[in-house]
């Protein structure tokens, strides 16, 4: 198969790294377009169940063929069920495939120059649009269609959240010795092994891409009242909700909030075709016993991403939670990057005089450093352990940008124990999939709020919660396969949902707070939402998740029920292939990543300084690698203009592929030596040293020459160590033919450790 060459526009002369700068595009002198020509988003909320559209326009506006790579989030949790491609005059219906088999199948569409497009879940909220071999001036458009459950709270308040920019994610760990998973800016490494695919470059500051936006959403069924839109001007018409301004960017969440003029939110359960049901629990006013004393540890989130507005807001929310605590209860505050920095070492008592310094503290907390969260979760899980007879508790006040949420989420699941945790997530592009699964996990909620916002009334009811539940241990009789597995808690005032099968009514039995027994009935209500089956799909999907992320092989039953009931995952995709052939040549395709906006209100610089905190590959190596692009012509004398690195869509062209084929050439026929080496020395024959030297040293003269030692690193160690011992043994006289043949075994063995995570897709071990 042939592969293409590539633009990727923030990879001048194919060099990956970190925090170099933001980009605008440059073709003849002018500023030239990107491949995404607009977004289209309509919404239908009914029933506490949104279903969304949304529909994504692709342009080629080079002269050769293209294929366009696009990262883009979606609301976390949701249920991608639809996916098509409009593309000449055509309508292709995408097929739901197992991950490794629908990306072949697109790979081998676009070498046999036939359109295509492919569609890949990276988080619950990330996904990976690839649109290949579009002609010259042609457009492209991508409809994917998802579903999700709306949050509620008990007075009928409602929330839908479309996000519309993938925040930068720091990025811990050593960078892997592979070709990239994906086309963004970020190393793959051990910690992220799909770090480039959670990485689109950034559009330099007040670089418009003239991306059209619009954004229409449906209320139905009871009326409604209090409707705002916290980020964005709205208009009516209709009794539909649009924007208001027509050159909105994409760089922060639409959040649509409103509460239903009927009053407060009642439990029920819909039940949709084939059994599919959809229940809803709201916990009865508290009366009587109060629940034991709290400890709460507050984790909050100082990393460089946190700078500007978000530091101000995250310190505010934290001083606002801290002032809801009784004076029996205890606390402590951790505010964690690559360091944590505590106060109250020992938890202190909630009173006065401890409240008032803690509020000293906040406000001296600045941005700075990677968002290292797994460490301070642990930590303050191991000093809530200690506890006994209180209500463990803690408060994770964060944006929730980070790119490892599996490693923080497996650790999560050995360290719990008794404790809860409740996620406060700030930000105007917050990372809520992780934050809610986070919370979801710890047996506590999730609360996302906009900075600068009214904070005040955003976390009432956080206040309310980190408390212990009203009602605890549910069980739902009368029903089958209830997802997710482990109920949700009953806290005051807010709903929780839970999916399952049903034919009748059902019975929810659980423990009220005082031990005393709590039971309820609830009859069905039969609904026309196809929604339903897909969301209890997902929610199935998301515990099988877990179960793969705690080492239990459940990969075939995770593939089986996405393919089953037509729902995306991460061990899936949606390919589809309009069979009608082009005339292009398939070797001449080149591949543009959309760059995408900074959020909005993250501070200037704020990204790159985050990006380059992380321990792998730092921003030091920018300047080295503008100098080498610019002895090869790629790239401008003395590096870009300060602050707005260029590309030249007509000449840079991605040489990565190249390197990495050409070393992967030279490491095949490594391996292939050894091998022979091996053979002949088991046979009794003594090899010649000369070849294997000789591969070794172009494979050191390659990675020194292309920068590649930080990438390649573990092939350069084992280049360096136990090659070099054997070429040495093989010219040493006194080497048995034995000793040989076990030394080259053992050289085998490290080569084929030094491609570390090939064997393995980056889909699983991101998970």
């Amino acid at each position: 198969m042939t592969k293409p060459h590539a633009v990727s526009l923030l990879e001048e002369g194919g060099e990956r790294r970190r925090a170099l700068g933001a980009l605008s595009v440059v073709r003849e002198g002018r500023r030239g377009r990107l491949p995404l020509a607009s977004v289209s988003i309509a919404a239908r909320a009914a029933r506490r169940v949104a279903e969304v559209t949304v529909t994504q326009a692709f342009v080629n506006p080079l002269g050769e063929a293209l294929e366009a790579v696009y990262t883009f989030p979606l609301s976390g949790g949701c249920a991608v069920s639809r996916c098509e491609l409009r593309v000449a005059g055509k309508l292709i219906v995408a097929e739901l495939k197992e991950r490794g088999e629908a990306r072949a199948e697109y790979q081998e569409a676009l070498a046999e120059g036939k359109r295509a497009a492919l569609l890949e879940q990276e988080r619950g909220d990330v996904f990976t649009l690839q649109v290949g071999n579009l002609p010259p001036g042609e457009r492209a458009e991508v409809t994917l269609t998802y579903s999700e459950a709306l949050p509620y709270l008990e007075d009928g308040t409602a929330e839908l959240r479309l996000p519309l920019v993938v925040a930068p994610r720091y990025v811990p760990g050593t960078p892997l010795s592979r070709e990239p998973a994906g086309t963004g800016v970020e190393w793959d490494t051990d910690q992220v092994p799909d770090a480039s695919r959670l990485s689109p470059p950034r559009l330099a500051p007040g670089f418009d891409p003239k991306v059209g936006l619009s954004i229409e959403v449906e209320l139905e069924g009871d009326a409604v009242e209090d409707l705002a839109c916290s980020q964005h001007a709205i208009r009516l018409s209709g009794g539909k909700v649009a924007l208001a301004n027509k050159d909105e960017l994409l760089d922060r969440d639409f959040v649509l909030r409103w509460r239903l003029s009927s009053g407060a939110v009642k439990p029920s359960l819909e039940k949709a075709k084939g059994g599919f049901a959809m229940l809803t629990l709201v916990a009865p006013p508290k009366t009587g016993f109060t629940g034991l004393p709290r400890d709460v540890v507050f984790l909050l989130d100082r990393s460089g991403s946190m700078e500007g507005p978000k530091m101000a807001s995250a310190a505010r929310a934290c001083s606002i939670l801290l002032g809801t605590l009784a004076p029996r209860d205890r606390f402590a505050i951790c505010a964690f990057d690559n360091d944590v920095e505590w106060f109250g070492r020992e938890l202190l008592a909630a009173d006065d005089g401890n409240v008032a310094r803690g509020d000293e503290f906040l406000r001296g907390i600045d941005a700075r450093g990677g968002t290292e969260l797994g460490g301070g979760l642990s930590e303050a899980l191991r000093r809530l352990g200690e506890a006994k007879a209180r209500a463990g508790v803690v408060v994770v006040i964060t944006d929730g940008q980070v790119g490892h949420e599996g490693s923080i989420l497996a650790a999560v699941q050995k360290e719990l124990a008794d404790a809860r945790i409740f996620t406060v997530g700030i930000d105007t592009a917050v990372n809520e999939a992780f934050l809610s699964r986070l919370s979801a996990m710890g047996g506590g909620t999730a609360t996302c709020c906009r900075p600068g916002a009214a904070l005040e009334e955003a976390l009432s009811a956080v206040a309310r919660e980190i408390g212990e539940p009203l009602i605890t241990g549910l069980r739902v009789e009368g029903a089958q396969e209830a997802a997710p597995e482990r109920l949700p808690d009953l806290f005051a005032g807010r709903a929780a949902t839970v999916f399952l099968k049903a034919k009748g009514a059902v019975t929810v039995t659980g423990r009220w707070a005082d031990g005393k027994a709590f039971s309820a009935t609830v009859k069905p209500e039969s609904v026309a939402l196809g929604a339903i089956e897909h969301l209890w799909a997902r929610a199935r999907i998301r515990d099988l998740e877990d179960r793969f992320r705690a080492g239990e092989d459940v990969r075939a039953r995770i593939v089986e029920l996405s393919v089953k009931h037509s729902v995306l995952s991460r061990f899936t995709a949606y390919v589809a292939v309009d069979e009608r052939k082009t005339e292009l040549d398939p070797s001449a395709r080149r591949t543009l990543t959309q760059p995408v906006h900074m959020p909005a209100q993250w501070a200037a610089g704020a990204g790159a300084s985050f990006a380059a905190c992380a321990p792998a590959a730092s921003a030091e190596r920018a300047p080295q690698a503008l100098d080498r692009m610019a002895k090869r012509g790629v790239a401008p004398k003395g590096g870009p203009p300060a602050g707005e690195p260029r590309v030249d869509l007509d000449v840079v062209l991605d040489e990565a592929p190249l390197r990495r084929r050409m070393v992967g050439r030279l490491r095949d026929l490594l391996e292939k030596t050894l091998r022979e080496v091996a053979r002949e020395a088991a046979g009794g024959s003594r090899s010649d040293a000369s070849e294997l030297e000789t591969l070794r040293n172009e494979l050191l003269k390659h990675i020194a020459m292309w920068g590649l030692e930080t990438e390649l690193s573990a092939l350069q160690r084992f280049l360096r160590g136990a090659l070099r011992e054997l070429v040495a043994a093989l010219r040493a006289k006194e080497t048995t033919p034995a000793q040989a043949a076990a030394l080259a075994e053992k050289c085998l063995e490290a080569l084929a450790a030094s491609k570390s995570g090939a064997d393995r897709p980056f889909w699983e071990a991101a998970i």
